[in-house]
């Protein structure tokens, strides 16, 4: 009754308290709708699984064998930075050589060895490293660095000619061989080094590589037997024609 008789002495003032009530519950009810969806969502994000990020690859990490050299001029440097660059990919391409140098980047690895994806790739870099050669200015060169590119630029050459040749299509030598030199990783005296967990599970994975490597092998041994036995039709052919010859001739 006495809040009554107060409104209606006051209007202004019982309507100001009015609306200052109907904004604490608006507040009160926003802030109340803000902590559900907090809450929602905090269980939403922990349900998911986010992939975590992927690992850098051994490629992008600096070669330990690689030494920074003090260029006379900027065309040393550039040779510096072809010859390094081919050395890189070299090394990734051929991982037991770099294990075998020092380098354990790659020794997860066994290799792509004699298939066609690895000998496309191993001929493209000797290519592109003569190609980006080529902007060297040899006349700039002198003593060690002249020396270095003519080297650089002749062992280019020559492995870019010997892609001419099918060489994975060579019979497997006795004395030196890929099973026989992954013997000697594995027997704990060879450059694979057994020093932690990570080790070992380097070579474990180096040994799925090998496995690979050797199903692809007796594919490459079943084309070289086929190859082979269509040389050996080719030769008896070409010497039956040249029997044939040499009896008309003596007949004649």
């Amino acid at each position: 009754m006495n809040e009554t008789l107060q409104a209606l002495r006051c209007p202004t003032q019982s309507f100001v308290g009015l609306s200052l009530r109907r904004v604490a519950l608006g507040s009160a009810k926003r802030s109340l709708l803000l902590a559900v969806l907090a809450v929602s969502m905090a269980g939403a994000l922990g349900g998911c699984e986010f992939a975590p990020e992927p690992p850098p690859r051994a490629e992008d990490t600096p070669s330990p064998l690689i030494v920074p050299l003090k260029a006379q001029n900027a065309e040393a440097a550039k040779l510096y930075r072809v010859v390094e660059s081919y050395f890189d990919e070299y090394l990734a391409l051929n991982p037991i050589e770099a294990t075998e140098l020092g380098d354990h980047r790659f020794d997860d690895r066994f290799g792509d060895y004699a298939s066609a994806s690895w000998m496309a790739n191993s001929l493209g870099i000797e290519q592109e490293s003569l190609e980006k050669l080529a902007d060297v200015d040899r006349k700039q060169l002198s003593g060690e660095d002249l020396i270095t590119y003519e080297a650089f630029k002749q062992q280019r050459e020559l492995e870019i000619g010997g892609y001419r040749y099918p060489s994975e299509l060579l019979a497997i030598n006795q004395f030196c061989n890929w099973p026989g030199v992954f013997a000697q990783l594995a027997s704990g005296k060879g450059a694979h080094p057994f020093r932690n967990t990570r080790d070992y599970d380097n070579f474990l994975a180096r040994m799925d590589g090998f496995a690979a490597w050797t199903s692809r092998r007796s594919t490459t041994c079943a084309r070289r037997q086929q190859g082979r036995r269509a040389a050996e039709g080719r030769g008896r052919a070409h010497a039956a024609a040249a029997r044939g010859v040499c009896e008309d001739r003596e007949s004649a």
